[in-house]
């Protein structure tokens, strides 16, 4: 046993020498390594030197001023739809606005006679709603009447289960009490 104990101890311990060493070779090899500094920004030019900038894409859209100088909107986007349905409301909206007043001195009569419609239409829901509600508790109380006379039928039961609930007790109890008074009077 205790040969395992110390060959397990002896793994451990090379496996932490190995562990250190590979630390110290990776500081080694980065503080001696030999590549170049990277060149420092001044802020005039650029590390390219003088080469002349190149576009490295092709321009798919010209500067119209929009965000960062080209158009909102995709050039490739198929915008006909939106364009044609947004003219379709502009044009309802024209129409509604023209059938609405032919002349705005007609605009008081017009708007009387949507209020009286109204008001027509508010008469005739109240009275709707008057006859629905005298409906309702006419149901309610048949129900009710009907609930009672139910209710008194069931209370004449119960009365009439008492009673004779109550007779049986006492023709019980009576025997009982003759059944005791004969033990009494013949103890056998």
């Amino acid at each position: 046993m205790n040969k395992v104990f110390s060959a397990l101890k002896r793994t451990q311990i090379v496996r932490a020498v190995v562990v250190f060493l590979a630390g110290v070779s990776m500081l080694l090899s980065t503080a001696c390594s030999s590549t170049p500094n990277a060149p420092k920004v001044s802020g005039e030019g650029s590390y390219t030197g003088n080469a002349p900038q190149m576009e490295i894409y092709k321009r798919t859209q010209p500067n119209e001023g929009g965000m960062n100088e080209y158009s909102n909107v995709d050039p490739r986007a198929n915008t006909s739809r939106a364009e044609a349905k947004a003219k379709g409301l502009v044009d309802n909206a024209e129409r509604n606005i023209r059938r609405g007043f032919d002349d705005p001195r007609e605009a008081p009569e017009q708007l009387g006679n949507v209020v009286r419609e109204g008001s027509r239409n508010l008469g005739e829901q109240a009275q709707q709603t008057t006859e629905e509600v005298q409906q309702g508790v006419r149901e309610g109380s048949r129900n009710l009447r009907r609930n009672i006379g139910e209710a008194r039928e069931g209370a004449a039961d119960v009365v009439q289960d008492v009673r004779g609930r109550t007779n049986k007790a006492v023709r019980d109890t009576q025997r009982a009490l003759d059944n005791a008074s004969d033990k009494l009077d013949n103890p056998a």
